[in-house]
């Protein structure tokens, strides 16, 4: 008699995540894009002020201004991508992008109140 050999059981089928339109992912990928553009000015911006030879504080002020409107235009569309996408983007990007958005405003609202 040969044994009887163990069926293999197939894996379930995961289901896929629904698909995000185009306009949709060009804009997650444009929001994505201002956050990190936001970063890199608020970052300039306090080296050239830790620096502080000639003509940096001008270019700080610039990167800040720069990081400001970048970061609301960023918040901005943060907002948008929460209501086009069907799957919404991971919560800690999510955080971590509206911090990286209001660190400017902050930023402008110290130097102010200083």
């Amino acid at each position: 008699m040969v044994p009887l050999l163990k069926s293999k059981r197939r894996p379930k089928p995961v289901a896929a995540p629904p698909e995000e339109s185009r306009s949709a992912e060009a804009l997650t990928i444009g929001w994505l894009l201002s956050v990190m553009t936001t970063l890199l000015c608020v970052c300039g911006a306090l080296v050239a002020r830790w620096i502080g030879v000639a003509r940096l504080p001008m270019l700080s002020g610039l990167l800040l201004f720069a990081a400001l409107v970048i970061g609301v235009a960023s918040l901005g569309l943060g907002l948008l991508i929460r209501r086009v996408r069907r799957v919404p983007p991971p919560r800690g990007v999510y955080v971590f992008a509206t911090i990286v958005g209001i660190l400017p405003i902050l930023k402008v609202i110290f130097d102010v109140l200083r």
